[in-house]
């Protein structure tokens, strides 16, 4: 018998796993969550998860091994045990309900405060992990609301009325205390490890509670109104740190008189070919188009990355991406000057109103220079999520109530709001940047902005990058969320001009409107999403430069222009100063120079550099899963180099949807020579990536 056992056991292992494994890594597999666990993963190979499919098997026969040794071995006493287990768990002392809820609240309360604390122990500069100051104190009060909440549905599943000993609840809670602070340090133990532990140290303070007897509820009890005071004087003191916060970086210099207000509107995942202003059959676009009425469209400006912070750190900068410290998990560090920091310098004020809370909250570097930055609202959201019990909880109810996520966005009413609040009444200029985020994913669709494409309304919030397997139908139905959210946010950018405009404001104000990236809607082969490739539905966004007394009204710039050219212009466009420019070229040259036929003439256009080192969220097989890719575009063609070498070459002008590469023709090679010799010509990047330790920062 053993030895059949063995045998099946080795042919599972060495022939059938990872037939199985293969089988999921082609998407084959009959079971859906393997095929979506190992099949969409990025840039693995399939010996990767063969290897670790084999490894899980060998740990999960062990533990069934050692499982089965200590049964046989503990059968004979099996009477024992069981008299062992009565006496822990209805042994003197025992609890009462309310007993066991104090318990919960008090424990859950630890265990908030040990979760928030383990997070400021390894805090650093990862934008992922952006929060706000408040958690601190709102961590261990959600996690005593949510441990009250288990307090009581443990106490009626266990009928603590009839006598429950104090161990069970201990355990229960100091487990799930400790897992949540080791496994909040992020120490690289696996879960079951830290679960291991934190089962055994939860034991141990359970044999303490126990000869403490009743004396141990009743110091739970005694200490909520303790934990109470403690949390309501951390939230005075934060609040303080806070406002503090909202009131630093005092402009240095005095602004001259009638020196004109610059309004930055970012439009997050928005991509132009999906705006009317560009040509889109849908009216998505009115109030924008009305913008554009009143000065200049530039037809195919091209952002400088394919996601938000390194895209929103190339136009605060005018640096390309390769020449900062922005990655996926490294903030904007110092080292460049911003335009907020260059106008504080003028005596402008400068505030900072976003929606991204991840890659444009303060953990992503880019409030430097800005007097007033608001990221994280002050909301139920934001308790809900600040601890993580509560937080799990939230996730498995929300999606009943149509809610589906977390917190990862404000509306671009709210952001309106904060802005139009600080708008400064004193005559001081501002310059104040807005970023929206009702076009990314996960859509939070508005009345009635949410039928105005389909009735009822679309069903997909949110595209999975690592899925492949979406339909026509749900692409379109993807495609009606992502224009319903776009005519919700044109609609509040028109508000927001209009309000501006009644308070009359807005006839001295430089206002310019532009996108950090674009989004995949099922282009390409089927990639979704965003940051994982460097085709023109991620690159070409729209820009919009309006001031009427200052640059001409309804005309089109055709030839392709940089984001990263944004600080250069305002400076431009705002005039002298004694102080350093920003790298770039301004955009204004289109207009002052004269109108441009697009033929390529070097005195208004340079080539459009843009570039993506890597995504690990990304589909493996999207132009990402080959590596660092780099991008220009001259002229009418759009060269791509992907990491592996190889090359595309796309007439975007003639092929807006870059189907037919060019870079395979007879003569390929003479007009790919031009794109290879000016990158071959670029400097190397000099991205920096700061440690985590000297970019400490605030959430």
């Amino acid at each position: 018998m053993l030895g059949v056992t063995a045998t099946v056991w080795l042919v599972a292992y060495f022939f059938l796993l990872p037939w199985f494994v293969s089988d999921a890594y082609a998407g084959h597999s009959l079971i859906p969550w393997v095929n979506r666990a190992i099949s969409g993963q990025a840039q693995h190979p399939l010996s990767h998860y063969q290897s670790l499919a084999q490894r899980a098997v060998l740990l999960a026969s062990a533990g069934a091994l050692v499982c089965l040794v200590a049964g046989v071995a503990a059968w004979p006493r099996r009477s024992k045990i069981a008299a062992t287990w009565n006496r822990v768990v209805y042994a003197v002392p025992a609890m009462g309900a309310g007993d066991v809820i104090a318990t919960g609240a008090s424990l859950g309360f630890l265990g908030g405060l040990a979760e928030v604390t383990s997070f400021r122990l390894r805090f650093g500069a990862d934008p992922v992990e952006s929060t706000s100051l408040h958690v601190l104190w709102m961590g261990p009060i959600s996690a005593a609301c949510m441990g009250a909440i288990i307090g009581l549905v443990l106490a009626l599943a266990l009928r603590a009325w009839r006598g429950v000993s104090i161990a069970v609840p201990v355990v229960f809670f100091s487990s799930f205390a400790i897992f949540s602070f080791v496994s909040g340090l992020r120490l690289g133990i696996h879960k079951y490890a830290i679960m291991a532990l934190s089962l055994g140290v939860a034991m141990q303070l359970a044999r303490l509670a126990t000869k403490r007897g009743a004396a141990f509820p009743g110091l739970c009890r005694r200490s909520l109104p303790w934990m109470g005071g403690a949390t309501l004087a951390g939230a005075l003191v934060i609040g303080a740190i806070v406002a503090g916060q909202n009131r630093r970086g005092e402009r240095s210099g005095e602004a001259p008189a009638g020196a004109p207000n610059v309004l930055l509107l970012i439009l997050d995942t928005v991509r132009a070919q999906d705006l009317s202003l560009y040509g889109y059959e849908r009216q998505t676009s009115p109030e924008i188009d009305r913008l554009a009425s009143t000065g200049v469209t530039f037809d195919y400006a091209m952002a400088p990355a394919p996601w938000t912070l390194a895209s929103h750190a190339s136009m605060f900068t005018g640096l390309s991406p390769d020449r900062l410290s922005t990655d996926f998990h490294a903030a904007l560090d110092a080292a460049a000057p911003t335009i907020a920091e260059v106008l504080a310098a003028r005596g402008y004020a400068t505030g900072g109103f976003v929606a991204n809370l991840t890659y444009t909250a303060r953990t992503s570097g880019l409030d430097r220079g800005f007097m007033v930055y608001r990221d994280h609202p002050f909301s139920i959201e934001l308790f809900l999520s600040s601890s993580s019990w509560m937080r799990k909880t939230a996730l498995a109810i929300r999606p009943h109530f149509g809610v589906h996520g977390p917190e990862v966005g404000k509306s671009a009413a709210q952001v309106n709001s904060e802005f139009l609040s600080w708008l400064p009444s004193d005559g001081r200029p501002f310059f104040a940047f807005l970023n929206f985020f009702d076009a990314h994913t996960p859509f939070k669709l508005e009345r009635p902005f949410d039928r105005m494409f389909r009735d009822p309304p679309p069903q997909y919030w949110r595209f999975k990058p690592w899925v492949r397997s979406y339909s026509e139908a749900d692409i379109e139905e993807f495609r009606d969320s992502y224009n319903s959210a776009i005519a919700y946010l044109d609609a509040q950018v028109g508000v927001l001009l209009r309000e501006l405009e009644r308070r009359g404001v807005l006839r001295n104000t430089l206002v310019i409107l532009a996108a950090d990236h674009g989004e995949h809607l099922g282009d390409h082969g089927g990639i979704t999403g965003h940051a994982n490739s460097l085709y023109l539905p991620v690159l070409h966004v729209p820009l919009v430069i309006s001031f009427p007394s200052r640059i001409p009204v309804g005309i089109h710039v055709r030839p392709a222009v940089s984001t990263q050219n944004i600080p250069a212009t305002i400076l431009d466009l705002l005039g002298g100063s004694g102080d350093p420019a920003l790298p770039g070229r301004s955009l204004a040259r289109y207009w002052y120079g004269g109108a441009d036929d697009g033929d390529g003439n070097d005195d208004f256009v340079s080539p459009v550099f843009s570039e993506l080192t890597s995504n690990d969220f990304a589909h493996r097989s999207d132009p990402i899963g080959k590596g660092p890719m780099q991008s220009l575009v001259r002229g009418n063609l759009h060269y791509v180099r992907n990491g592996d070498g190889s090359e595309e070459l796309y007439d975007y002008i003639a092929d807006a949807d870059e189907r037919t590469n060019l870079a395979g023709g007879v003569d390929s090679a003479s007009v790919l020579a031009p794109f290879r010799q000016l990158l071959s010509q670029r400097p190397p990047g000099q991205r920096r990536h700061t440690s985590k330790a000297s970019l400490t920062r605030e959430p």
